[in-house]
């Protein structure tokens, strides 16, 4: 069903590919899930979003673009794929984008915001890691020390609250 306007768009599509696989258009995965795909359809929905009076554009991205840098030679990382440079790249790529669309439709709100980290299995398997090098780094008494009730620290500078580090056992 096709409607006249689009009061709210969020783009909430996003994936971390542990091996380096291509779109259905044969795009790198990561950039084409995590860049193409919510460019393409803020695109689409162009027309319907101007015509709403408040129109808002959310998109969901990532601190992890801090850390991102854009690889121009080689942005379908075909010379050098690796998972945490695919996703960061493709987080940076949408706060760029998500701030190029805020400038050509000052109309709009558009924002691009960091979720949070979902529980997947990988996810916390990722956290046992980071916890071990953690407990490895600064040696056991000292991770002992540095374990707070409230917040943990782990390597990456991530910062999670109680109940994650229930989740995970510590």
């Amino acid at each position: 069903k096709k409607h006249a306007s689009l009061d709210v768009l969020v783009n909430n599509a996003g994936v971390w590919a542990g091996e380096r696989t291509t779109t259905g258009d044969g795009y790198e995965s990561t950039w084409g899930i995590n860049v193409v795909a919510p460019f393409l359809l803020t695109a689409l929905l162009t027309e319907p979003l101007k015509a709403a009076t408040d129109s808002r554009v959310i998109n969901l991205s990532s601190v992890q673009h801090f850390k991102g840098e854009i690889h121009w030679d080689d942005l379908q990382l075909e010379k050098r794929y690796g998972a945490q440079r695919a996703y960061r790249q493709s987080k940076l790529a949408l706060t760029m984008l998500t701030n190029e669309w805020a400038a050509r439709q000052p109309a709009w709100l558009v924002n691009s915001v960091h979720p949070g980290v979902a529980g997947t299995e990988r996810f916390l398997l990722g956290m046992q890691l980071g916890i071990l090098h953690h407990l490895l780094d600064v040696g056991l008494a000292e991770a002992a020390r540095s374990l707070d009730a409230d917040l943990l620290l782990l390597a990456g500078g991530l910062v999670l609250g109680r109940d994650v580090q229930d989740a995970v056992g510590v």
